[in-house]
């Protein structure tokens, strides 16, 4: 945030359409000093040892999310919220918050990237979810 200052920073897929006013307009409502992340807001599961996320551990919603993981991923931590695809957007305070826990790992390169910045939010002691 020191180096690229902004009221919020977003994330969002090469193949997204934004409505730039309606993304503007929702963003006065967020509160800037406070921890939040938004986007459209799923649940998982992942192999904490290898970064590897099953199509089969994540859901819409949380109890959907914890009966696919006993089902099929007992061993694996979650289920955790994680804001994927279309747009993320995460307050400075958030960002403040993760840059120095940001570790550069492969599995961050275009597959898991959303589950894995989702699963390093959800370590924070007090982040404000908003689902888009």
């Amino acid at each position: 945030p020191r180096r690229w200052p902004a009221r919020f920073y977003a994330k969002c897929d090469d193949d997204t359409l934004l409505g730039l006013p309606d993304v503007a307009l929702l963003l006065q409502a967020f509160p800037r000093e406070q921890a939040v992340y938004a986007g459209a807001i799923s649940f998982t599961s992942i192999n904490l040892t290898s970064l590897e996320a099953s199509s089969k551990c994540w859901s819409r919603g949380a109890p959907r999310a914890l009966r696919w993981k006993r089902q099929h991923c007992g061993g694996d931590y979650g289920p955790y919220p994680f804001a994927g695809g279309p747009l993320e957007i995460m307050s400075p305070a958030l960002v403040a918050w993760l840059a120095p826990r940001l570790r550069a790992h492969p599995a961050h390169q275009c597959r898991y990237e959303d589950r894995l910045l989702g699963l390093l939010v959800s370590s924070h002691p007090a982040v404000t979810l908003v689902n888009l």
